[in-house]
């Protein structure tokens, strides 16, 4: 992006609520790439950088494999993934510990808008940290 915003990618095959989280993150001031597949976000990881990754690992093509694509080939940008799930076995394997502490932002659905924009914040901070 040419005017320096923070990018953000979005999975999340609910209209509705891709639709509330672009509108968040538009407000917080990203740019906004919205997908519905977890096949088209590990496309668009591999053609580009994000600042900021917002997950449903409950797609129906298997979100979980986008956080491994990220292990496997993007390891630095673990840190700014926010997972947004209703799978509470993602959440209680996070709790345990089983997703690495650099993704332990998981936020439960349905979610708190202010407490989803807290973690965007952080992550907002770690965007424009990063920038020269």
């Amino acid at each position: 992006m040419s005017d320096g915003s923070c990018r953000a990618l979005v999975l999340e095959d609910d209209r509705a609520i891709a639709g509330l989280l672009k509108a968040v993150l538009i407000r917080e001031g990203f740019a906004v790439e919205v997908v519905s597949k977890a096949r088209d976000a590990i496309e668009c990881i591999g053609l580009d950088r994000y600042d900021l990754i917002v997950l449903d690992l409950m797609v129906p093509d298997h979100g979980q494999q986008v956080i491994e694509y990220i292990k496997q080939h993007h390891l630095d940008a673990l840190r700014s993934v926010i997972v947004v799930t209703a799978a509470p076995d993602a959440i209680r394997s996070a709790l345990r510990g089983e997703y690495p502490e650099a993704i332990c932002k998981f936020v439960a659905k349905p979610f708190d808008v202010p407490e989803f924009v807290e973690l965007v914040h952080a992550c907002k901070k770690l965007c424009v940290a990063d920038r020269p």
